[in-house]
């Protein structure tokens, strides 16, 4: 962890890297010259073609600044892929790496600290379990013992996805309603010139049919700025709103790959625990406790059940949180309840998380020790269908937006391109 923050921080000064070079708005067109101001953005379509992709940190505002929606247009006109622009909510990068940062602090302190006092319940100290029921139950309060131990993170992230329901909503709902007529310009007599240059990138009529999106393919006819702007904006509700979907899915939804990324400190030491420390007991013990036949069979069990909990359990956390944050803004009772109810919440989606990994640990521990039996195989393989059907469902499951309705724009509009 610390290496990574080290890199993070000073990456950049690494003269190894391949060199990226950034264009900067607000830096590099000026905003007090008015002649400097006109020059920019006749230029603007040189510097944005030469781009490969755009980079938006979006805000409540963005989309209401007419400059902001110049540049995107001028983007699409030579990058008519919307996937060549790339969205981050500001309130993803700070939570990702406080995140980061409190799941470093659980792995490394508060989850042996938990489970130090649990060693110390004699139910838990005592023999090793004698049935298949003994070891699911143990290994479950094992890991719901890190439901308490992960107590930081659960507040953090109920704090972070109140914060991201309301602002991706708010996203979408920009996105659905878009028209770049009601944006807002601080410069009130810049409006003619900015609005006139994205009409005008749909008169060019000479980009080749195969490099366009069917939508705006060129029908060899003029086209008057007003319909040209609300061509502009119903890209913007329809491919532009997609594609973001897409990326970044509904307002109750997060990238399966950064549900992983979350947990990585806790799976390091995981892993740590078990091939450095073998399960906190010392090899010889453990090997007598679990029962294991040999170290080897100890470490392919533990890199197999951490295995399936990374990939199947543990990313659950973060969309379970969401949905029933979601449904706290449905609960009559006032703010009181809804705080009670999202704090609630909070535990209940890291208590669900680790108790289906417990689970599947025990499950598996017990087939090892006691040998397979036909109906506790039925149930192992029940619960492990429905955590893969499940991880399906919430990460691969496409959402379903409709598109705006082109065919309300005029005639003349829909052959035109970005």
């Amino acid at each position: 962890m610390a290496a990574f923050f080290f890199v993070f921080a000073f990456g950049h000064y690494c003269k190894c890297w391949v060199r990226q070079i950034l264009w900067l708005d607000k830096i590099c067109i000026s905003q007090t010259d008015v002649q400097c101001k006109a020059e920019a953005i006749a230029a603007l379509p040189d510097f944005v073609k030469r781009s490969s992709r755009m980079l938006i940190l979006w805000d409540e505002t963005y989309f209401e600044r007419l400059w902001c929606n110049v540049e995107i247009a001028v983007f699409l006109k030579s990058h008519p892929d919307p996937s060549a622009i790339r969205m981050i909510p500001l309130w993803l990068s700070p939570w990702l790496l406080c995140s980061l940062l409190l799941e470093w602090v659980c792995a490394r302190y508060t989850v042996p600290l938990m489970f130090m006092l649990l060693a110390e319940w004699s139910w838990v100290s005592g023999a090793p379990p004698q049935s298949r029921l003994d070891w699911v139950l143990r290994n479950v309060i094992f890991c719901l013992t890190s439901t308490v131990a992960h107590l930081p993170s659960a507040l953090l992230a109920t704090l972070s996805f109140t914060l991201k329901l309301r602002q991706h909503g708010r996203l979408l709902d920009q996105l659905r309603d878009f028209d770049v007529r009601s944006s807002k310009c601080t410069v009130e007599s810049d409006r003619p010139m900015l609005e006139a240059e994205i009409a005008s990138l749909h008169k060019e009529q000479k980009m080749s049919v195969e490099d366009v999106p069917l939508l705006f393919r060129s029908s060899g006819m003029d086209v008057d700025q007003e319909e040209c702007l609300d061509l502009f904006s119903a890209y913007v509700r329809g491919q532009l709103h997609d594609q973001i979907v897409e990326e970044l899915g509904n307002r109750t939804e997060l990238p399966f790959g950064l549900c992983i990324l979350v947990y990585m400190p806790m799976h390091f030491f995981n892993y740590a625990e078990s091939f450095l420390a073998c399960e906190g007991y010392g090899c010889e013990n453990a090997l007598q406790y679990f029962g294991y036949q040999s170290v080897q069979q100890l470490f392919i069990f533990d890199a197999v059940i951490y295995f399936i909990m990374m990939v199947t359990t543990l990313p659950m956390t973060f969309p379970c949180l969401l949905k029933m944050l979601d449904l706290s803004y449905l609960i009559p009772g006032g703010a009181v309840v809804q705080v009670f109810f999202a704090l609630a919440s909070g535990l209940f989606s890291y208590a669900y998380a680790f108790c289906m990994g417990g689970l599947v640990g025990g499950f598996l521990i017990g087939f090892m020790v006691k040998g397979l039996s036909a109906c506790w195989l039925v149930f192992f393989v029940g619960i492990l269908g429905f955590l893969l059907v499940q991880c399906l469902t919430v990460f691969c499951a496409k959402s379903t937006w409709s598109s705006c309705n082109a065919g309300q724009l005029g005639c003349r509009c829909l052959g035109r391109t970005f």
